[in-house]
């Protein structure tokens, strides 16, 4: 495997069309905690869950054999202490002198999902904000609708105020 590959920013594995791993870059294993040794000529599925693996099976093969090419399947692979490690994976087919292998790239999601995370938790602080200001201010609105009704009561207080003033004088 070229050296600018092997250490790529992101995960590259090779699998055969039965999904035997052929190759993988050390940025994977690493990102894994994988040994080579520990991945190739094993099946893709053995570092998946059951739920990722109905994935694979429902979504990944057939479009993988249909169209040649995978996009941005969200997908989760155990690492080598068996914790789910989230990835974006984009996958093509590629045949060579009848060998058919599919090259995939796999970008690891955790501090995007982090970054999700953090959004949904401003979004929903800016919600309340603006709920809480929307609150404030109906309040204010009646707070004033009460000074201009107290406004007109002492105005009428003044004006019989002003009639019983004249009369007495």
């Amino acid at each position: 495997m070229d050296n600018r590959l092997n250490y790529a920013p992101c995960g590259y594995v090779s699998i055969t069309r039965e999904g035997s791993v052929v190759d993988v870059n050390q940025t994977f294993l690493d990102m894994m905690e994988y040994r080579e040794e520990d991945l190739v000529g094993r099946h893709i599925e053995s570092i998946m869950s059951t739920a990722n693996k109905l994935i694979f099976h429902s979504y990944f093969y057939p479009y993988i054999h249909l169209d040649g090419h995978v996009n941005e399947l969200f997908i989760s692979l155990k690492n080598g202490r068996g914790q789910a490690v989230p990835f974006i994976l984009n996958g093509r087919r590629f045949e060579q002198d009848g060998v058919e292998t599919i090259d995939c790239i796999l970008v690891q999601m955790k501090r995007r999902l982090d970054y999700e995370q953090e959004l949904r938790t401003a979004k929903k602080q800016m919600e309340e904000a603006y709920w809480k200001k929307d609150q404030a201010l109906e309040e204010l609105q009646r707070i004033h609708q009460e000074i201009e009704q107290k406004q007109a009561q002492l105005v009428e207080m003044n004006a019989v105020l002003v009639e019983l003033s004249v009369r007495t004088s």
